[in-house]
């Protein structure tokens, strides 16, 4: 059996480690709007590379038999893809058209799927597993279907540190990067790659690493907060303290509906229930947003996210402005695998 590497780097990746929040002064506006622009673009490096890997996966597979695939994730197109919460909110009167959907997308994908929509042609649970073997490897496979749970060290997120058919390197800041060593996805990076992509992944998570376990625990964002659930338990909808609680309140909403649809014995949820879901959602969105304006929760987030993101690139300076010419030459490579169209 091969078992899956565990990594902890130390020097190597020290600089990962949690930094503290530096003052404004450390900083000039063009500073911030340096490391801003590289990061943008670094990150829509990392997600075509992302995207390029699965267009290589689904080749491989289609080379042993499989013509059913996953779809393909979206490449970012603006920033804001990149932000989550920390970006600023619509005014009210667009919160009250589009809700949170601008803001968290990947949330409100497939928001209420019916077993009539479902896809008619489905895998079978045996040709699933046989995808999944074809896929990452017959150990990663057996680690999902075969019987019993896999017991495996897992992080204080319940993330795997180690699993069958990977390698698994957590970072000094706790957080972690991973590939598949076996089966087409572990071709694809053999093959990508030339060989061991350690160097090219540790380079990557220096140059989009995002500075949100500083963010969460920064006084001035704390404060910030603070002003904005008081604003929103005045409006009646207290204990929210970080701007996600809003959707996790719709996401709530939501799965409550859609099990009392499961428990019914229905398809989907019926337009009466979408109906009040989604204005509760518009409703709620609304609210944010007028607290926000009200606090300005907002600009503060985006201050010192910059800032923060700032002082944390220019730990790794070199690596930072060095990715993205190494980032084209592998996607270069990866069109030229695809241009192939062999395997």
């Amino acid at each position: 059996m091969t078992h899956p590497q565990r990594v902890f780097t130390s020097a190597a990746v020290g600089s990962m480690l949690l930094l503290a929040a530096c003052s404004s002064d450390d900083f000039s506006d063009a500073d911030v709007e340096h490391y801003r622009s590289a990061w943008v673009a670094n990150s829509f490096l990392e997600r075509e590379i992302h995207i390029a890997q699965q267009r290589l996966a689904h080749l491989c597979m289609e080379h042993a038999g499989f013509d059913k695939h996953p779809e393909l994730p979206e490449e970012f197109t603006d920033e804001s893809d990149l932000l989550g919460y920390v970006q600023p909110r619509p005014s009210p009167e667009e919160a009250a058209i589009v809700g949170l959907r601008d803001r968290f997308p990947l949330s409100f994908e497939n928001e209420f799927v019916a077993v009539a929509e479902l896809p008619s042609e489905e895998l079978t649970p045996a040709e699933m597993e046989l995808y999944s073997e074809t896929l990452w490897g017959v150990e990663a496979a057996n680690a999902i279907y075969g019987p019993g749970s896999i017991d495996v060290p897992r992080n204080d997120d319940g993330e795997a540190l180690e699993w069958p058919g990977k390698v698994i390197i957590e970072l000094e800041d706790g957080s972690l990067i991973s590939w598949h060593v076996q089966g087409c996805e572990g071709e694809v990076i053999d093959r990508l790659y030339e060989g061991d992509p350690t160097e090219f992944k540790l380079q990557q998570a220096f140059a989009t690493s995002s500075p949100m376990a500083e963010f969460n625990i920064d006084d001035r964002v704390h404060d910030a907060d603070e002003a904005w659930g008081a604003c929103m338990a005045e409006a009646g909808h207290p204990g929210m303290s970080k701007p996600y609680d809003v959707l996790a309140a719709v996401s709530s909403h939501r799965n409550t509906l859609q099990m009392q649809a499961i428990e019914q014995g229905q398809r989907g949820i019926s337009d009466e229930d979408y109906a009040e879901y989604e204005q509760f959602h518009l409703d709620l969105a609304v609210v944010d947003a007028e607290c926000a304006q009200e606090t300005g929760v907002d600009k503060m987030h985006q201050e010192v996210f910059w800032e923060l993101l700032a002082k944390r690139l220019s730990e790794n300076e070199a690596e930072v402005f060095a990715y993205a010419e190494n980032a084209q030459a592998i996607l270069d490579r990866a069109q030229e695998l695809l241009a192939e169209g062999t395997w």
